[in-house]
Formats: structure tokens, sequence, C-alpha cells
């Protein structure tokens, strides 16, 4: 996601994009308050979501769309991603089937696309979508990762940096 200061009418954080499914704002939403905190500059908004908060954590932001004015609950999520969104395994499936790319992302440019199927990261299988997420935490912005991705009738090992949520467009 990506944000900018409030200029006009109302002091808060301007949303300018978000990643597929990443979150249940739009564009051109304006956080004004996040758990109850005023949001005035973007550090506000950084600091107060970023303030000790464990993955998958859900906090409360107040947001303006358009005329209305109401709550959402967010979750937490990792600062550093692949831009990837992926599916669990279904009955009799092996792995996380990748059901969106973000363009421009580091899976994009490892070359990982929709349908794609992984199955491990560095080694360890994955079971769910939550555990390739609290991997990737794990890690540090440029560090790389090893997938292993199935497409098709073939398997291939994939390495993919992981980038800063926050320096993404």
């Amino acid at each position: 996601m990506t944000v900018t200061l409030a200029t006009a009418g109302r002091s808060g954080a301007v949303v300018q994009s978000v990643a597929p499914g990443a979150s249940q704002l739009r564009p051109a939403d304006v956080i004004t308050a996040v758990d109850g905190e005023p949001v005035e500059t973007l550090t506000d908004l950084t600091d107060v979501v970023e303030a000790d908060r464990e993955i998958g954590e859900s906090f409360r932001i107040t947001v303006y769309r358009g005329s209305h004015h109401f709550p959402l609950e967010e979750v937490a999520s990792s600062p550093v991603f692949l831009g990837i969104e992926v599916r669990d395994p279904q009955k009799g499936e092996k792995g996380l089937t990748v059901v969106a790319v973000a363009p421009g992302s580091p899976a994009a440019a490892s070359g990982i696309e929709k349908g794609d199927v992984i199955e491990s990261i560095d080694g360890q299988g994955l079971a769910s979508g939550d555990e390739l997420v609290n991997a990737i935490a794990a890690h540090d912005a440029g560090d790389e990762v090893t997938l292993t991705v199935a497409r098709g009738s073939g398997t291939d090992e994939v390495q993919v940096t992981v980038a800063d949520r926050s320096e993404s467009g």
C-alpha cells in the first residue's frame, strides 16, 4: 500500500494504491485514526501501525471514503513481502496455489506466475498461506529466499529477493 499526506479538507493519510487482497482499503480512502490515535502525519500512521504489533494481530482504522466515515478492522502484516496471493491446498493437493501476482513485485521479477504451486520455501514444506507469511516475515528486505515451484509437469527452484513493503509501489 502507498499513502500520501492529506492536503485538502481533512488531516490524515490518503491511500494511493493497495496490493490486490492486501487490505479492505481502497485508493482515495483517507485514514484519520488507528486504534483511536489520530493520524495527522505519515509518521503518525507508521508509528501507530508498526508499534509492537505481532503479525496477524488486528487493529482498527478510521476511514473517510467519499462522504462516509467508518471503522475498518485490519490485520498487521509483515513489513517485507514477495507480492503474491496464494490459496491454501485443497484436499489432495500439495503446496500453495498462486492466485495473484502483483505487477512489479519481487515474485513477478522472479517469474512467478498465477497458477504456479509453491511447495516449499528454503526447503521447508508449506501447508498454509500463514506458514508462507511467517517464513517471509523472518527475513529482512534484500534477503533471498528459495521457493520450490511446480508449474505444469515440472518443478523448479526459484530465487526471490524479499522487498520492503513500504518501498513498493
